[in-house]
């Protein structure tokens, strides 16, 4: 991760992405599966069966590496989201500059303790991030520190 703290700064939550995000990688992978199934009982091969294993697997590795590689952390000072594998992409948000905070949460989410979180600035861009763990924590942290900070003033 990339984030270097400035003086006074310090991490207030470090939000992860839910094991949930994957379900659709899993469910693409086991359709290929089946679509392969039929060409794996005419060929007794074990190469072409490790290769569509690979080919059905590729979807859910290739997210589980982006997820790992996916940082996002709120400070004091400012909301920091890092992502990418081979080419970086980081945004920071002035903590003071979050207008509004949305979060939505489907049935499956709010079982599963997943949801989506929108972020909105003064100069009217979004930030989305789709499927954190433990949604409620990030929201009663930020909006604690948001509450200490303004009744300072």
């Amino acid at each position: 991760m990339t984030l270097n703290l400035k003086s006074g700064e310090r991490i207030l939550h470090k939000i992860s992405i839910h094991w949930s995000d994957t379900i659709p990688n899993i469910l693409f992978g086991l359709i290929l599966y089946l679509m392969f199934l039929p060409s794996l009982v005419s060929n007794s091969s074990s190469f072409s069966y490790f290769f569509i294993l690979f080919l059905c697997s590729s979807p859910l590795i290739s997210k589980i590496i982006s997820n790992f590689n996916k940082n996002i952390v709120l400070t004091n000072q400012r909301f920091f989201i890092e992502s990418g594998i081979l080419l970086k992409k980081n945004q920071e948000i002035p903590i003071q500059g979050i207008r509004a905070l949305e979060i939505h949460q489907g049935v499956i989410q709010r079982i599963w303790g997943a949801a989506d979180i929108k972020i909105l600035t003064p100069n009217e861009s979004t930030f989305f991030i789709k499927q954190i763990a433990y949604p409620t924590n990030f929201k009663e942290e930020i909006f604690q520190f948001l509450n200490i900070k303004y009744n300072k003033i």
